[in-house]
């Protein structure tokens, strides 16, 4: 008689329903990690976003840059005052000259979609905005980087002044 009473309350209905979790206990719980899993992966994304921005910024700011050096060294400097000539990007881009094509080529690869342009009315000063198209971040409004630089006043020396 004691078997029977012993397998009769192994196979019973517990009375207390405190041990362990129920289906819809563990669903909830899946449910409250999959919409954080959710919300992480969009914060990924949008930190890779980003970063594609700041280093499209980043290439532009040193195309900029290049294109400012290029343009120093096709300032002139005359021989017989000391004064600096200076030529402004539209003039050089619409000559079609070297600087054009090579600066082009150069940062056109990393850059698509790349121009150039200067807004400035002073030659020896630069303004220039270069553009880039970003067709996945067009939302954002990326895309162009304002650049501002000056050719230095550069005097011309007398050798035997020096």
């Amino acid at each position: 008689m004691v078997r029977s009473e012993i397998s009769k309350n192994m196979f019973a209905y517990p009375k207390s329903r405190g041990h362990g979790f129920t289906l819809l206990e563990a669903l909830i719980a899946l449910l409250v990690l999959a919409v954080g899993l959710i919300a992480i992966a969009g914060m990924q994304l949008k930190a890779l976003q980003a970063a594609q921005v700041s280093y499209f910024h980043t290439l532009a700011s040193i195309a900029a840059q290049d294109a400012v050096e290029r343009l120093r060294v096709l300032s002139k400097i005359s021989d017989e005052d000391g004064s600096v000539t200076c030529y402004s990007v539209n003039e050089i881009l619409a000559s079609g000259g070297i600087f054009a094509t090579s600066w082009t080529d150069a940062w056109g690869g990393s850059l698509p979609g790349l121009s150039v342009s200067d807004s400035s009315t002073d030659p020896c000063v630069y303004t220039l905005l270069v553009e880039w198209e970003e067709a996945r971040l067009l939302t954002e409004g990326a895309g162009a980087l304002l650049y501002h630089a000056k050719v230095p006043d550069v005097g011309y020396i007398d050798d035997e002044e020096a």
